[in-house]
């Protein structure tokens, strides 16, 4: 078997086996979503992109997508045209109301951040820097007049300004999962610093994309840290929290 043959070869079942863990863990994510998430929850999804994840949440009692990016607002508008429990909101989400500068790469699915640390480092190709409108979790919570009391799932993507993000949060809700770079722990202890400080207690779990949860039920939080703090290399992961509810 010559070398490009066998290269080939290799590539495709890399490329099955790929498409294998991917399915695999979107339904791992479908279980879970539709164990957390009931017909009395409301959803907010900062960073919604294109709405993989909105759509795992249609079975909630409402949901808010967030997206900075316009074009994309107008695509998710037209995919959940049918679905009357979900609102889009075209804005950023910040430490405060106003104007913030969304940098975008195009060449990667339109991914965008208004990180200025994470555009510094040039992990993308950004060819689209343009001014966009900022709300903060907290007006966002205000102007749907959610409570402690109702169930919420919250679910942050936002490309290294999760922290800056929760800084704002009012509360604790019982669900919410943000997404952490395994080269930013110092991002994942901030985020948890401000959990922290509502002086609830929670759980927490880890979803490595595109794998399966690490734990088979929700650990400690010193569990989850001290495991990716144990982990080499550089990967997106998903830290998965859940209030313990007092009885």
């Amino acid at each position: 078997m010559s070398g490009k043959f066998s290269d080939l070869i290799y590539y495709f079942l890399r490329k099955i086996y790929r498409a294998y863990k991917k399915g695999k863990a979107r339904r791992e994510l479908k279980k879970f979503y539709k164990r957390t998430i009931d017909s009395e929850t409301t959803c907010i999804d900062i960073g919604a992109h294109i709405g993989t994840m909105t759509e795992l949440m249609l079975h909630a009692r409402k949901v808010i997508a967030v997206e900075p990016q316009k074009e994309i607002c107008g695509m998710l508008e037209q995919k959940f045209k049918k679905n009357l429990n979900v609102s889009i909101i075209n804005c950023a989400v910040s430490n405060e109301n106003g104007k913030i500068t969304l940098y975008i790469d195009r060449t990667v699915s339109s991914t965008a951040t208004v990180s200025q640390e994470f555009f510094e480092e040039k992990r993308h190709k950004y060819q689209e820097a343009r001014e966009v409108t900022a709300t903060t979790l907290k007006k966002i919570f205000c102007d749907n007049n959610l409570t402690e009391k109702e169930p919420i799932y919250l679910k942050i993507d936002a490309e290294n300004y999760e922290d800056k993000i929760l800084s704002t949060m009012p509360f604790l809700p019982n669900n919410l999962s943000f997404e952490i770079h395994t080269n930013k722990k110092q991002k994942m202890l901030a985020c948890l610093k401000i959990l922290d400080d509502f002086g609830e207690h929670y759980l927490c779990n880890i979803l490595p994309h595109n794998e399966s949860f690490v734990f088979k039920e929700f650990v400690p939080a010193w569990r989850a840290v001290e495991h990716v703090f144990s982990q080499k290399g550089v990967f997106v992961i998903d830290f998965f929290i859940q209030k313990i509810l007092e009885c």
